[in-house]
């Protein structure tokens, strides 16, 4: 307790703290919101410890975000010693692993001597779920309307280059990642690339990711069904539904492009 004393003085802290809870709703999701007033994470401790361990390898530089993101790494601590509150690296990896179990998912914003901030986006049911449906090659796919902003004929869209090779879409001064889902699930397509669309959708936080698929289908109303137990995870889509049709459907879900998710 001493310690934790003289670390609030030496960043400029009181011993008293401010922990905020908040929640509101968004669309087809509740937000919770829980933020304090505290030194914030210290990712060079979080990384220290994250290459110690081997969840990160030595050559790897991680953005600010993925190292705030390694606290809900199972078996993760930074504790120095374990007691019955702290150091024994369970906790945060559960609340994740519950979280995406309902379709959730947990967003962290810290910032160096200001606080941290955690966002949990839960859904308002998981049973029924109001999607566009959407094609890549010969396979249909959803993605929740709650998600989308706006869709764009691939002709009528700004792409550009950047120096990595990548393509990002420009919007209202605003540079947006693009992801090709042929590319993405390595799918045959025949559509011509003008005659495509693109999706530009809410990822986790306020960033935001733009989809190429080669048709817009429609709306619809789906029943969410959990096959976790039975399948391997799966990159990119986080569940699978129940369309009526007795067909299995891939849910693009609002999971970050780079996410390996329960499928």
């Amino acid at each position: 307790m001493a310690s934790r004393r003289r670390t609030s003085a030496a960043r400029g802290k009181g011993e008293i703290g401010t922990i905020r809870l908040s929640a509101e709703q968004a669309g087809g999701n509740i937000l919770i919101i829980v933020e304090d007033d505290g030194g914030g994470i210290n990712r060079e401790r979080v990384l220290a410890v994250a290459r110690d361990k081997g969840i990160v390898a030595p050559d790897v530089n991680p953005s600010d975000e993925q190292i705030d993101q390694l606290i809900f790494a199972p078996g993760f601590s930074t504790a120095s010693e374990v007691s019955d509150i702290s150091g024994r690296g369970v906790g945060m990896d559960v609340v994740l692993s519950n979280i995406k179990k309902i379709g959730g998912s947990v967003h962290v914003r810290s910032r160096t001597g200001k606080g941290t901030r955690m966002t949990l986006r839960l859904p308002l049911t998981s049973a029924v779920l109001d999607v566009m449906l959407v094609k890549v090659g010969d396979s249909p796919y959803v993605v929740p309307l709650s998600s989308i902003v706006e869709t764009i004929q691939c002709s009528r869209a700004a792409f550009e280059r950047v120096p990595s090779g990548g393509k990002v879409l420009q919007v209202r001064g605003e540079y947006v990642q693009v992801i090709d889902l042929a590319e993405r699930f390595a799918l045959s397509t025949e559509t011509e690339a003008d005659n495509r669309f693109v999706v530009l959708c809410e990822a986790e936080g306020s960033h935001k990711v733009a989809l190429i698929v080669d048709d817009i289908i429609g709306q619809q109303q789906v029943v969410i069904k959990s096959l976790e137990e039975n399948f391997r995870t799966g990159r990119g889509h986080c569940r699978r539904h129940d369309p009526g049709r007795r067909q299995c459907r891939a849910d693009r879900g609002r999971a970050g492009p780079q996410d390996h998710v329960d499928a």
